[in-house]
């Protein structure tokens, strides 16, 4: 059961005030778990702008519709959309060419839609290691950290207690 599943339950059982407090700032969810949610959104967001995903009608005013799922392989987030919303010409760029990426909509009563996008974790873990190596090469041509070639360097080096690198 998600976060979100038990704010619903809660809800629709009457929860007094308090006790849905009480469920929006201490989830049953560690600080690993939540701080793995918001790493894998921020990605999410990154992938969304890379591939001009906001450049259609709509993209930019949604907003996320319950918790994200992680799982091994997939990372799956509900959107809720706007009323109008350009829900082809996005969607084609989200979900690129791989076709193991999906995505599912669900008309609500008010018009606006939640969008499913389910897509490939390693698809986001390209983009945090593509972050890290030019946060790396940033950090080394403004002299905060050795050059990857001095740092090899050093590696092969005497390590100071008398034993041979190899």
């Amino acid at each position: 059961m998600t976060e979100f599943d038990i704010l619903i339950e809660a809800l629709s059982n009457g929860a007094p005030e308090e006790e849905i407090t009480d469920l929006l700032t201490e989830s049953k969810f560690g600080d690993e778990h939540r701080e793995s949610q918001n790493f894998y959104l921020l990605m999410f967001e990154q992938y969304l702008d890379e591939c001009s995903a906001y450049s259609f009608e709509g993209w930019d005013d949604m907003s996320v519709y319950g918790s994200p799922i992680i799982e091994k392989f997939w990372f799956e987030l509900q959107l809720l959309t706007p009323i109008k919303f350009d829900y082809s010409g996005g969607i084609k760029r989200v979900l690129g060419l791989n076709n193991e990426n999906k995505a599912t909509s669900k008309k609500l009563s008010d018009g606006r839609t939640v969008l499913k996008i389910r897509i490939l974790r390693s698809i986001l873990d390209e983009i945090e290691d593509n972050n890290r190596k030019i946060a790396r090469k940033e950090a080394e041509d403004q002299g905060y950290a050795p050059k990857e070639d001095e740092e090899d360097q050093q590696n092969d080096q005497d390590d100071g207690f008398g034993n041979d690198p190899f």
